[in-house]
């Protein structure tokens, strides 16, 4: 016998989705997060869903969302400002942009602030403190929160606010040929 726990979720009168279990995750404390990935159909059937120009893109995607990129932003900051926070002094100078004082200080290191971090960081969404799972690089683009209806909705309402170029038909990322063939096929047009 095997039981299955589902989550699904809806958001504005749209449609119900089911949440697969590889964005889901459950904490030491047991308590549950989901992990917004951009490129998950689901996840932009979950957040675009209730509107009618979803119904004709051919491949949802959030990874255009320019709300989406300054929430990330946003958690850049908080891990940042935490480290800021618990250096002082001269150590602190090193984390300070502005600082003209110790030229020969490089600018933060990502990767020791991202594994010094706590595990959560606390970012301002609307009115809402929301909690966000730390990344673990600067390079992960997967926002992690958790599975409460207030947080969710308050994030969802934030990147509605500017969703077009999500909607934009067509929007697909520049492709360059490069490699021996694009040389070729190069030569031959400019004859």
């Amino acid at each position: 016998m095997e039981i299955f726990e589902e989550v699904s979720l809806c958001y504005r009168d749209g449609p119900k989705v089911y949440v697969p279990s590889g964005l889901l995750h459950v904490d030491k404390e047991g308590k549950k997060w989901l992990r917004l990935r951009a490129s998950n159909v689901g996840i932009a059937k979950l957040i675009l869903g209730h509107l009618d120009e979803f119904k004709n893109l051919q491949n949802p995607s959030l990874a255009a969302s320019p709300q989406l990129k300054v929430l990330m932003d946003l958690v850049k900051e908080a891990v940042k400002s935490v480290a800021e926070g618990d250096k002082s002094g001269e150590e602190a100078s090193m984390f300070d942009d502005s600082s003209k004082e110790a030229p020969h200080m490089k600018p933060p290191c990502w990767k020791q602030l991202f594994h010094d971090a706590p595990e959560t960081v606390t970012i301002q969404v609307g009115e809402v403190q929301v909690p966000v799972k730390t990344p673990r690089s600067l390079k992960e683009t997967d926002l992690v929160i958790p599975l409460e209806a207030t947080i969710l909705t308050a994030v969802c309402d934030y990147i509605m606010e500017d969703a077009s170029d999500c909607l934009a038909k067509g929007q697909k990322r520049q492709y360059n040929q490069t490699g021996k063939y694009a040389k070729k096929i190069a030569k031959e047009e400019a004859k």
